[in-house]
């Protein structure tokens, strides 16, 4: 006697074959979400890198325009000795130059670069104060700077800055020097040498080459 087949029966998912598969589930959901931390990470590094040596480059072409533009204005000094306003040491660098041409003024202006103290913890920053300079005896009664000063932060949070001058030294050779202070005329170039964090892209000491062109300070 022949039977007819009924329908088969349909095998379920075992508590056993459940579990392993949300632990699956589960170990693919956390590398999934390590991954993305990981990729989320490493764009803010990245951005944050970009975005400081895209702020360094921008520094370091400010201040290698500026100071090759420095002008030996002569004022007198001692004894009847005419010397240029330029002054600086390792932590400090002043000096005349022009306006910049987008401000449309013309004449003069006196800058000013510090290296300022933070704090133990914070490292140092280099500040820049601007004014107009006008000639002694000249529209200003007789002052050597005029107007509201302008002061900006270049650099911040760094371990050390320092300045140094080249200067001709006597017997056909230049050497450097920290110091420059009632001098005949400008350096022949200004170093500046910036130390960084190790998180930070290093920055190469800036040499800027002055000219010797020299013009009165008198009116």
């Amino acid at each position: 006697m022949m039977t007819t087949p009924g329908p088969a029966r349909t095998r379920g998912i075992s508590l056993v074959e459940m579990v392993i598969a949300l632990a699956i589930l589960g170990m693919m959901a956390t590398l999934a979400l390590g991954g993305l931390r990981l990729g989320v990470r490493t764009w803010e590094t990245v951005g944050q890198r970009v975005e400081t040596e895209s702020h360094s480059q921008i520094v370091r072409a400010f201040l290698r325009r500026t100071l090759s533009q420095a002008v030996a204005v002569l004022e007198p000094g001692d004894q009847g000795r005419s010397r240029p306003l330029f002054t600086g040491d390792g932590e400090s660098l002043s000096l005349v130059a022009p306006l910049a041409d987008h401000l449309g003024l013309g004449g003069l202006q006196r800058l000013a670069l510090a290296v300022e103290d933070m704090g133990a913890d914070d490292g140092h920053r280099l500040a820049l104060t601007r004014t107009l300079y006008h000639p002694p005896g000249g529209q200003d009664g007789g002052g050597a700077v005029a107007g509201e000063p302008e002061r900006h932060v270049l650099l911040a949070g760094v371990p050390q800055i320092r300045f140094d001058y080249l200067r001709d030294s006597g017997d056909g050779g230049r050497e450097w020097t920290g110091r420059w202070m009632d001098e005949p005329k400008l350096p022949l170039a200004v170093r500046l040498t910036v130390e960084t964090q190790d998180r930070r892209p290093p920055w190469p000491d800036l040499i800027v080459p002055l000219r010797v062109t020299a013009v009165s300070g008198r009116p």
